[in-house]
C-alpha cells in the first residue's frame, strides 16, 4: 500500500454536518466540549472549547484544542482537510 503527507495545520475544516451546538447520544460528530479523532493515521483528538457565531446565530468559526489520542476513545471521527492546502470543489 502507498504512503502520502497530509499537511496538517492551525486551521481545519470539517463538514458542516459534523458539528451541532448541542449534543445527543446519536451524534457522533463534534459540538461543544466533546471529543472526535481526526482520521487518517493522525492519532489526534479534538475537542471543541469555545463556537463563535454572527448576530443571527449561525456558527462562522469554531476553536479547539487538537491533542494525541492516547488511550483515548472517542466516540466519533471526523473527515478533516487543512485550511491553508484545501481546493474549492463543488460536488453533485
Amino acid at each position: 500500500m502507498g504512503k502520502r503527507s497530509v499537511p496538517m495545520g492551525p486551521e481545519l475544516y470539517i463538514e458542516q454536518d459534523d458539528f451541532r451546538l448541542v449534543d445527543s447520544k446519536e451524534f457522533y460528530g463534534l459540538a461543544p466540549e466533546k471529543e472526535v479523532g481526526l482520521l487518517g493515521n493522525t492519532g489526534l483528538i479534538m475537542k471543541c472549547t469555545k463556537v463563535n457565531q454572527d448576530k443571527k446565530g449561525n456558527v462562522t468559526s469554531i476553536e479547539a484544542e487538537v491533542y494525541p489520542r492516547g488511550d483515548a476513545k472517542p466516540k466519533g471521527n471526523l473527515h478533516w482537510v487543512a485550511a491553508a492546502t484545501a481546493v474549492k470543489a463543488e460536488i453533485r
